[in-house]
């Protein structure tokens, strides 16, 4: 192959990478996402500490006697505090909902969410090797009704590293949703039909704790003031 053909073919690679490639990064008022919104879950806003996602096309369908269908997807946001001399992270807020229609009780809809953080910086091990990582799956929080009614659902759920002894809180994590979608039908006639509309994490921020020295030169500052104060009204 030619050095020219070896050009057009890295330049026709290269593009094709950047066409499939999208991560995007977002600053918030304290922290840095960073995610794929090619996904299922669409393209996301920053409003404070929080990263919202509003997917258009996350659902799962199932009609007559077709049987169960699944609809699954994830996504990763890397999330970093923007100065951790100032913040940390201590707890991730998980909200998601949708709607949904079910026919009769021959046809059934169910959601589920595995909510996951990882930290890029923490060991929870006592030899230092295993990354801090917590878990939960969480489910709707009502129960669907068969009553061939278009319905809302929603999911909440919660992680608080300070479950675990020796995380407490984090400057750089993974934050990982995992959505399943279900949709069943079994008999002629049946409708199952479920969608996701909204999800949003929202991260609570601590503030660090002032070093004692820093802390000793505010409270001398606030006495010299509260000194010059009383000087002026002598």
């Amino acid at each position: 192959m030619s050095n020219l053909l070896r050009l057009v073919a890295y330049g026709i690679f290269s593009i094709i990478l950047s066409a499939n490639s999208a991560v995007v990064t977002v600053e918030g008022d304290n922290l840095t996402f960073t995610y794929d919104d090619s996904t299922l879950f669409g393209s996301a806003n920053i409003v404070d500490n929080s990263i919202f996602f509003l997917p258009n096309n996350f659902s799962a369908q199932s009609v007559n006697d077709q049987g169960s269908t699944l609809s699954s997807d994830i996504v990763d946001v890397k999330i970093k505090v923007r100065d951790e001399t100032i913040h940390l992270m201590d707890r991730f807020v998980l909200y998601e909902s949708g709607d949904y229609k079910i026919s009769d009780s021959t046809a059934s809809v169910d959601v589920s969410a595995q909510f996951m953080v990882t930290s890029f910086e923490r060991t929870c091990d006592s030899h230092g090797i295993f990354v801090c990582n917590q878990s939960e799956i969480f489910g709707a929080t009502e129960n669907f009704i068969d009553d061939n009614q278009l319905r809302d659902w929603s999911l909440t759920g919660f992680i608080d590293l300070d479950t675990l002894s020796l995380w407490g809180d984090d400057a750089y994590v993974n934050v990982r949703i995992q959505n399943n979608l279900y949709a069943t039908a079994l008999e002629q006639g049946d409708i199952a039909q479920i969608e996701k509309k909204f999800g949003v994490i929202g991260i609570q921020v601590e503030l660090q704790p002032i070093p004692l020295p820093a802390a000793a030169w505010l409270f001398g500052s606030a006495l010299v003031g509260l000194g010059l104060m009383r000087g002026r009204n002598a």
